[in-house]
């Protein structure tokens, strides 16, 4: 179900709705690392744990996000909409993720950071010679991504204030209307799927 999610960076490039390419992208992207990177490293890549950080906090953080963000959707969307139902979504959809955005962000992290043992062992690295005559290390690429969830935070994490100020702060809140999506996460995102993966807006 994750893989679909590439989907909406088509939608978001579109124009389909109102989110940044880029940060779709980045988020989207984040979140294929671990489901089809991290997670696939080792047997036994799912039950890894970084004190309370793991996969059942990954995935609480990413599914509370989605049920928000796609319940504000539909109500948005119904016939007539408006009323307190919405306005507690909407609430919901940009408050959440001060939370959940977080706690995505750190359970990839950690889930990333217990992966590179088995990355260094050579898990999911392709080396030459091959057919395809190209080479990918990685446990490189891990402590890339290691690297880029500090600035990658910020840059998202400040997005997401920026429209809970918009849809909240503004009035927009109480008609129901913000933007479409900001973009993981986890998030990170109820209101990132953090993007990175949760919370996506």
């Amino acid at each position: 179900m994750q893989t679909l999610a590439v989907l909406e960076v088509g939608h978001a490039a579109l124009g389909v709705v109102r989110s940044p390419p880029g940060t779709t992208a980045l988020q989207v992207a984040s979140r294929l690392f671990v489901v089809w990177g991290v997670l696939r490293t080792s047997p036994a890549a799912p039950l890894a744990r970084v004190g309370p950080l793991g996969l059942e906090t990954l995935a609480g953080a990413w599914g509370a996000t989605e049920v928000v963000r796609y319940s504000f959707y539909a109500a948005k969307g119904a016939p007539g909409a408006g009323g307190p139902a919405l306005r507690a979504l909407t609430a919901l959809r940009y408050s959440l993720f001060l939370v959940l955005y977080p706690l995505g962000v750190a359970s990839e992290a950690a889930l990333l950071w217990r992966s590179l043992p088995a990355a260094a062992a050579g898990a999911l690295s392709l080396r030459m010679p091959n057919a395809l005559n190209l080479a990918v290390d990685f446990h490189a690429l891990c402590w890339a991504a290691l690297a880029a969830y500090p600035p990658g935070f910020y840059s998202l994490f400040s997005h997401m204030l920026r429209q809970r100020r918009r849809a909240l702060g503004g009035g927009a809140g109480r008609s129901g209307r913000g933007t479409e999506r900001p973009g993981a996460g986890a998030g990170a995102e109820a209101g990132g799927r953090g993007r990175l993966s949760p919370p996506r807006d």
